[in-house]
């Protein structure tokens, strides 16, 4: 039996560019990701659509904010009751006037003798240590994978 690695592209999934993507690409080091066929980088006018910042250049890799679907009005995450805010603040979030993420975590990186490392300090768990690696290209891709990870609440190392 054959590893499947790809598939046609459902409604609404996304290429890197911003495009409809034809082709979804399975697993790789970023999972599921879309391609429309069209290797130009996509429309170069206005902003990314998965950071709305400004357009990325093709040559530097795609957004680090790409996702296959673009969720256009997702729905609000409930608070839990016992969330210490005011019940305004929690009735506007509710109805989805306000949202607010509070992530609470520390990464840092630098080079020591033996090569590049990353440093992820999480209250209430112990130091994660990453490294060495040779390059720092190569720690940085790792490091932002575990940012990520920790904005996914994906917290074990």
């Amino acid at each position: 039996m054959e590893d499947i690695t790809e598939r046609t592209a459902e409604p609404g999934e996304l290429c890197t560019c911003g495009r409809p993507a034809v082709v979804v690409y399975l697993g790789g080091k970023h999972g599921p990701t879309g391609y429309c066929g069209i290797s130009d980088g996509g429309d170069r006018t206005g902003p990314c659509p998965f950071c709305v910042g400004e357009r990325h250049e093709p040559s530097l890799g795609r957004c680090q904010r790409y996702r296959l679907r673009l969720e256009v009005d997702p729905a609000p995450i409930p608070l839990p009751e016992s969330a210490d805010v005011p019940p305004e603040v929690r009735r506007r979030y509710e109805q989805g006037q306000e949202r607010q993420v509070v992530v609470a975590y520390q990464v840092r990186h630098g080079r020591r003798a033996d090569g590049w490392w990353f440093v992820v300090e999480i209250p209430g768990r112990e130091r994660e240590e990453h490294g060495p690696y040779a390059t720092e290209d190569a720690m940085l891709d790792d490091k932002v994978d575990r940012m990520w990870e920790l904005e996914a609440g994906i917290v074990e190392p």
